[in-house]
């Protein structure tokens, strides 16, 4: 009676044991869609053994039957590091790919397109002024023309800087994010280290949760993370700690007050009352075999920039700088690379800040945008208002130099420089005399009196209808007008010799204009796009425009000298464009740049796609749930059920037999 009795137990373990075997079916096909679930698989062990006899030559054992040895919830950890890397790879590259597509369609449609007719109109404005420049039609048409021109100019700009102001919100979006994963990951861990801390069950739909939160962040920024043996997951993101077992380093946010840009830092590793910030991205570093391309918000970050580029940014680091070679930072180094950067330096001049243009898709296109427009508009005013430097004007000594190229010798004379050695590094220095000069607003600038200091080129000036001087300009500034006015004083002999008079004693005087140089400090004073609009006294007045000479001839030649600033292919991209084009193919050659760009970071995306894609397959093949397989699984286990059940209705049969036959 006692194995009877016994054998119930073991047909018993049978049922209880398969059931719950069709449950954790049952589970993982309910969760054939959700996202991150790992299906549970079932191993069965033997139950405990009973001793109930002795033998001469060994134990004699009865078993209970069948036991769930475990429940398994399996991964490939190299697998999901593999995924998680491709995956940040895929949308470090897709951000940018987004990024150029959107400025390429701005270029190409709506404003960019009516920008581009525009640049047709406006050409053949000029044409015609090229052809008749004192007919009073052709000024209003061009004036007309570069008011639309200039206004359209406008439009695609602002365009590119809202499409910066959605990346820059697209960036805070996604921090947030970063920060609330790692809340989760914290949270998860706790809750997994609590119901695992028994040593009985395993904590699976937190382990899952987390896991999803893992391949979420993959995405978003570079991480490295590890278990311990408590089952508490630590991540760290950019190199940096940012989930450990007790806490979450969340990221912080630094806010530009001049765009609103914001750039996540460390809190926990800076220090906000000295103004010291730990940036949490090295935008500088995006080198493929090193792994630093990883991460939707670094791309998103390089693509938007740190700034509102203008012209200045692919012109030189500095107005005096003149070498197309730019200077990196690097692991403490300094690399030359020929490329639009402008950076900050340290006492010994190490680059210790750079400002980067040439991964940032926004940047490069404001910029070059920008200067397409630099270049027009300040090569149309220069032959309107002709400028030259004072060393120019007054180097070479002839008989036929007019009255005003003595003056300027003269003037240059009375301020001379003087040169000193400083004592304290042994070298020589050059102090330049200073005058004060009023511009059209009656606001006081100081100007340095040395060869490089620019006036107006008066012997070569020409005049609009007013015949006045200074001759008006077409694309003005709106906070600093063209010149600045200097009232000279000076004598004159019988011979035509001119003697300048600082002190005001001269028996003559005469007006100077200075020209005010563009400070690339200072927007203000810079012919970029956020400070140009057209002439306000030629708008109201469109027969100002300069087209004639002092003589009163009609200026052709210089009007065909402007029609050829359109022509001439003297506009390049950039500093490593080496095939100048004109005027207008720049426009043209600019969006297939960034169309070729778009096209490399499309590759890339769909590259490491394509192997991302094929390690999701492998992965899926080890952690994802196979409706067949599950399908079979539960014919196996609800036929062991049956056999269990029948097992025991014949135990039951053949006791209730013995029972019968003993009364």
């Amino acid at each position: 009676m006692a194995n009877g009795f016994g054998s119930l137990y073991i047909g018993a373990s049978g049922i209880r044991n398969n059931q719950n075997a069709l449950n954790v079916v049952a589970n993982n096909l309910s969760n054939i869609d959700t996202t991150g679930y790992v299906r549970q698989r079932t191993f069965f062990a033997d139950a405990d053994y009973n001793k109930f006899s002795k033998a001469d030559i060994s134990n004699q054992w009865s078993g209970l039957g069948v036991d769930i040895g475990d429940v398994i919830h399996k991964r490939d950890q190299f697998l999901d590091m593999a995924y998680r890397t491709e995956t940040g790879r895929k949308q470090f590259y897709q951000a940018q790919y987004d990024a150029s597509t959107e400025i390429e369609t701005l270029l190409s449609e709506g404003v960019g397109a009516q920008f581009s007719d525009s640049i047709t109109g406006l050409r053949e404005a000029f044409n015609e002024f090229a052809k008749t420049p004192d007919a009073d039609e052709v000024d209003t048409l061009v004036v007309q023309k570069s008011e639309l021109f200039v206004s359209r100019a406008k439009g695609v700009y602002e365009g590119m800087s809202d499409y910066q102001d959605n990346i820059n919100q697209k960036i805070s979006d996604d921090v947030d994010k970063i920060n609330e994963l790692g809340r989760t990951i914290h949270k998860l861990n706790i809750k997994i280290a609590q119901t695992e801390s028994g040593g009985v069950e395993t904590a699976m739909d937190s382990r899952d949760q987390r896991d999803v939160a893992l391949d979420e962040l993959s995405k978003l920024a570079d991480i490295s993370y590890s278990e311990d043996v408590n089952g508490v997951v630590t991540v760290k993101l950019e190199g940096m700690d940012f989930v450990r077992e007790d806490r979450v380093f969340e990221i912080g946010m630094l806010t530009d007050k001049s765009t609103g840009f914001k750039t996540p830092y460390w809190p926990y590793l800076s220090n906000a009352s000295k103004n010291d910030y730990v940036k949490v991205f090295n935008t500088a570093l995006t080198n493929t075999n090193n792994d630093q391309d990883v991460g939707e918000v670094k791309a998103l970050l390089i693509s938007r920039g740190d700034k509102r580029a203008t012209y200045k940014d692919v012109m030189g680091t500095h107005p005096s700088d003149s070498d197309p070679f730019k200077y990196v930072y690097s692991s403490g180094d300094i690399y030359r690379y020929k490329e639009g950067y402008y950076y900050d330096t340290d006492a010994d001049g190490h680059v210790t800040t750079i400002h980067g243009l040439s991964n940032s898709v926004m940047m490069n296109e404001q910029a070059e945008f920008d200067l397409m427009m630099h270049e027009m508009m300040t090569g149309v005013n220069d032959y309107l208002s002709p400028i030259r430097s004072i060393g120019d004007l007054s180097a070479t000594q002839t008989a036929n130099d007019t009255e005003y190229t003595k003056l300027i010798r003269a003037f240059r004379e009375a301020y001379p420089s003087t040169t000193t050695t400083d004592p304290a590094t042994n070298k020589q220095v050059t102090t330049y005399q200073q005058i004060t000069a009023l511009d059209e607003n009656q606001k006081a600038h100081v100007f340095e009196i040395n060869d490089n200091t620019r006036v107006l080129d008066e012997d070569n000036a020409i005049y609009g209808s007013d015949k006045e001087l200074p001759p008006r300009e077409l694309y003005s500034r709106r906070s600093l007008s063209r010149y600045s006015s200097f009232t000279v004083s000076y004598d004159m002999d019988a011979d035509g010799n001119v003697t300048v008079k600082p002190d005001g004693s001269g028996k003559y005087s005469k007006t100077l204009y200075l020209y005010n140089e563009e400070n690339k400090d200072d927007t203000d004073t810079m012919y970029t796009l956020g400070e140009i609009e057209v002439n306000h006294d030629l708008v109201e007045n469109p027969q100002y425009i300069p087209h004639r000479h002092k003589n009163d001839d009609i200026a052709q030649d210089v009007s065909e000298k402007i029609y050829d600033v359109w022509e001439k292919s003297t506009y390049q991209l950039n500093a490593i464009d080496n095939t100048p084009t004109n005027f207008e193919n720049f426009y043209t050659k600019m969006i297939d740049e960034l169309d070729n760009k778009g096209n490399t970071f499309k590759t890339n995306s769909e590259t490491i796609g394509a192997t991302a894609s094929s390690i999701e397959s492998s992965r899926q093949q080890v952690i994802g749930v196979n409706a067949d397989e599950e399908l079979t699984n539960m014919i196996k286990y609800q036929n062991a059920y049956n056999a269990s059940s029948r097992y025991v209705n014949v135990i039951t049969q053949m006791i209730d037999v013995l029972l019968n036959s003993m009364q």
